[in-house]
């Protein structure tokens, strides 16, 4: 499984390591870019800021994508 480490908004700093696989979305919003993954259940869809720009976190996805 590959996993793309990124660096949450809240808290701040703390790591997060996300399956490129799972991620439906990239998107800005507050000017902070947001991971959207598949949900599970009754959750749906999970969303998380984090620090890293939009473009940043797009390419960081794509290349752990590949592995």
């Amino acid at each position: 499984m590959a996993l793309c480490k990124l660096t949450r908004l809240l808290p701040a700093g703390a790591t997060i390591y996300i399956n490129p696989a799972h991620v439906i979305a990239v998107d800005t919003s507050n000017g902070h870019t947001v991971i959207v993954t598949t949900g599970t259940g009754k959750s749906g869809p999970e969303h998380f800021a984090v620090m890293e720009t939009l473009d940043h976190a797009a390419e960081a996805l794509d290349l752990a994508a590949l592995e």
